[in-house]
């Protein structure tokens, strides 16, 4: 069961997402799709941009939340592939202007 170890992977990635402050400000938002790789040693590789829709200054943001998160832990010792390969969803959602 590899749950607790994704969970902890976008728990990670999470707390180092920090969209631009004038987006948000000014009510931009967007959605991009990376696909990246973990060694089972943890480290960062083969990192894209799959896809992006919104402003691309967006994109460099779940790019630096990523690389910022890097080197990850370990793979689980059980794990039964070379490398973990993730895509993931970025979703910037501007609520309301306050």
């Amino acid at each position: 069961n590899f749950a607790p170890y994704l969970l902890e992977l976008k728990h990670r990635i999470e707390r180092n997402i920090y969209p631009p402050p004038a987006f948000t400000y000014l009510g931009f938002g967007g959605r991009n799709v990376i696909r990246f790789r973990i060694s089972l040693e943890g480290r960062l590789e083969n990192l894209q941009i799959l896809e992006y829709e919104g402003e691309k200054a967006l994109v460099l943001t779940s790019k630096k939340a990523v690389e910022m998160s890097a080197p990850f832990k370990p793979l689980p010792e059980d794990f039964p592939e070379k490398y973990l390969e993730v895509t993931a969803t970025f979703r910037y959602i501007v609520m309301g202007k306050y």
